[in-house]
C-alpha cells in the first residue's frame, strides 16, 4: 500500500520483494526452475523478476513503472540472469556464433501502447502483453523445437517470436540442455516402442508412467520432451 501512496517517487526496497521467504516460495512455484528458460536456478544466480517492469518501461515514454505492482505476488517470477540481466553468452569452444548481450531487463511490449497501464488507477486488463507469463499461461502451445534443440514459434502465436527474441531462449548453451535433457525421454519412448512391436504389453504399461515422469513439470526443459512426444515424426522418430 505505501508503494500506492508514495506514486511514482516510491523507492522500491529489494529486501522486500526479494526477502529469503519470497525467494523460497518462488523456487517451489517453478519447481526450482527459470520461469522463463527452464534452466535449473539452484546451480545459477537468479533474480526475482517483475514480469511488469518495476522501474522504467523501455519504449514507453514517461512511464513510471509499474511500481505500485512491486511487490505484488502475480508480478513476481524466478529468473536466471540470462533471462532478466543483460547479460553477453560466454564464448563456447568451436562455437563461432555467439549471441550479443541482451535480456528482458525493463522490457514489456504491448500490441497496443495506447492501452498500457500508467498508474494504479489504469485496469491492467487493458493491456495485451506481448510477453508470455509463464505463470499465468501455459507457453506449450506457443512453441515448437527442432531437432537441434532451437525453439520457434508455433504457426499463430503473435507472443512467442518476441518472448523468444527478449528472453533470448535461442542462446547456445540452452540448446545444448534442452538436447541433453531429451536423451533419457527418447531412450525410454524407443524402449517403449520395442516392446510395442513385440506384444510385450505387460512391459508397455509398466513403461508408461517412467514416460510421464520424464516429463512432468518438476523435470528439466520439459517443453522439449513434451513436444518430441506430440510430434515424434519431426525428430525421425516412428
Amino acid at each position: 500500500m505505501k508503494a500506492i501512496a508514495d506514486g511514482p517517487t516510491h523507492v522500491v526496497s529489494s529486501q522486500l520483494y526479494g526477502h529469503d521467504d519470497v525467494r523460497a516460495a518462488l523456487e517451489e512455484l517453478t519447481y526450482y526452475k527459470c520461469a522463463y528458460c527452464e534452466t535449473p536456478i539452484a546451480q545459477f544466480d537468479w533474480d526475482v523478476e517483475h514480469y511488469r517492469p518495476k522501474g522504467a518501461v523501455q519504449g514507453a515514454v514517461n512511464h513510471p513503472g509499474y511500481y505500485w505492482l512491486a511487490y505484488d505476488w502475480d508480478n513476481l517470477l524466478p529468473a536466471c540472469t540470462y533471462c532478466n540481466q543483460s547479460r553477453r553468452e560466454k564464448p563456447i569452444y568451436r562455437v563461432a556464433a555467439v549471441m550479443p548481450a541482451g535480456g528482458k531487463m525493463n522490457q514489456f511490449p504491448l500490441s497496443d501502447e495506447t492501452k498500457r497501464a500508467m498508474s494504479p488507477a489504469d485496469a491492467l486488463s487493458r493491456e495485451a502483453p506481448l510477453l508470455i507469463n509463464p505463470a499465468k499461461e501455459n507457453p506449450e502451445p506457443h512453441f515448437g523445437y527442432l531437432p537441434d534443440g532451437t525453439v520457434f514459434a508455433t504457426t499463430g502465436s503473435v507472443k512467442a517470436p518476441v518472448t523468444i527474441t527478449i528472453l533470448r531462449l535461442n542462446l547456445y548453451r540452452l540448446r545444448r540442455a534442452r538436447l541433453e535433457a531429451l536423451k533419457d525421454f527418447i531412450t525410454v519412448l524407443e524402449m517403449r516402442e520395442n516392446a510395442k512391436k513385440q506384444g510385450k504389453h505387460a512391459a508397455v504399461i509398466e513403461l508408461e508412467p517412467i514416460v510421464e515422469r520424464l516429463h512432468a513439470d518438476t523435470k528439466l526443459y520439459a517443453g522439449i520432451k513434451r513436444y518430441f512426444a506430440r510430434n515424434p515424426t519431426a525428430y525421425g522418430f516412428a
